[in-house]
């Protein structure tokens, strides 16, 4: 759900389940790991230097295939096998990353899973070996048909938590992990450490440290984060709605309800969001937005996710809500919409709304139920 003005000191990020990276998010094993491929580069007349700035973010078959062309597949399998048995001797030496063993220790019940390119036999070790308790679902490598940055294993995490991916946060260190996790449609993506830095994440922490979540809200210590958002009061909407563009002729009739993937009117994108947040309102027009009481009802206190109805006054001739511009009220004087002049959703306050000729007449709000 939608919170107050947003904070100088916390970022609050809504989700219902959070998807880890294991090596450079939830262990340490940056240093095991390159000392590790150092043995196996020597071991197959391969220079260091060239393969350990390749095998950060993908399998190791990817890594071993790509260093070894000229090996067939059981080349490729023993190869693997020989870079998996180095790391996993050595993942007795695995230390968590700040803040990880805290935030995992907490999460009881909720939904939560490991997400990563190692294997299930090296993850299950080096999670060990940094005494982090082992998820219910891990996806690895070895356990997809395309590692990273496909999308596949975040899809599979999802599926099998039971979720959308949109509901979902990830946490990632790598360009190859944070592309998989938007390729999957992850609601929200977070940079761990410096190397995320240069990625397109939502937002950069060194580590764990910083992060809390309830099972519904991510909450994040301002004061922590390497490099912020670009835009925290959309913070709270997963990645597809943050970004849609304004499309006049993507209107309840012509849209398929919910889907703002080549834009959307103002009508069309306030329902988006609803749906998102578990509120299903008809493909009205605004006139009949306004007219309907059974789909939605009038309301004169506007609470977070009701619908405000903007114009310019009566029109004659017309029905209350004629041509009326639908938002979506968040807090006190915070209102989201998709307008053509702002032309990317946006919050306004009331004063920016009577600002403009077209909006200088709030008509009301209107309620639409809970799922």
């Amino acid at each position: 759900m939608p919170h107050g003005p947003v904070s100088p000191d916390v970022l609050r990020i809504p989700t219902k389940a959070l998807l880890f990276d294991c090596d450079g998010v939830l262990v340490d094993s940056v240093a095991a790991g390159e000392r590790g491929w150092a043995q196996w580069a020597a071991e197959h007349g391969l220079d260091p230097a060239d393969v350990l700035p390749a095998i950060h973010g993908r399998r190791s078959t990817e890594t071993a295939r790509h260093f070894l062309p000229d090996r067939d597949d059981a080349g490729i399998a023993a190869a693997v096998a020989r870079i998996d048995a180095i790391e996993t001797a050595d993942a007795v030496h695995t230390r968590p990353i700040p803040g990880a063993a805290a935030l995992l220790a907490g999460l009881g019940e909720r939904p939560w899973a490991v997400v990563t390119s190692a294997t299930t036999v090296l993850a299950t070790a080096r999670l060990g070996g940094a005494a982090l308790p082992l998820p219910d679902v891990l996806v690895s490598g070895d356990t997809v048909a395309t590692g990273k940055p496909a999308p596949d294993c975040y899809l599979a995490a999802a599926a099998r938590l039971g979720l959308a991916p949109a509901h979902t946060t990830v946490f990632e260190d790598t360009a190859a992990g944070i592309r998989a996790a938007r390729a999957a449609g992850a609601g929200h993506v977070v940079g761990i450490g410096k190397r995320a830095l240069d990625s397109d994440a939502d937002l950069v922490v060194p580590d764990l440290a910083c992060l809390a979540w309830d099972g519904t809200t991510l909450t994040v210590r301002a004061g922590a984060l390497l490099r912020g958002p670009a835009d925290p009061d959309l913070l709270f909407l997963p990645t597809h709605l943050r970004n849609v563009p304004y499309v006049y002729a993507r209107d309840p009739e012509r849209t398929t309800p919910g889907d703002v993937s080549e834009g959307a009117n103002c009508q069309v994108y306030a329902y988006a969001v609803l749906a998102h947040f578990g509120r299903r309102v008809p493909p009205l027009r605004s006139s009949d937005l306004w007219a309907d009481e059974t789909a939605v009802t009038t309301v004169t206190d506007p609470r977070p996710l009701d619908l405000l109805l903007y114009d310019a006054g009566p029109l004659p001739g017309r029905p209350d809500g004629y041509a009326a511009h639908v938002a979506v009220h968040l807090a006190a004087d915070r209102i989201l919409h998709l307008c053509e002049e702002a032309a990317r959703p946006v919050v306004w306050t009331q004063a920016d709304f009577a600002a403009r000729p077209r909006y200088t007449r709030l008509l009301g709000a209107k309620r639409a139920p809970a799922d």
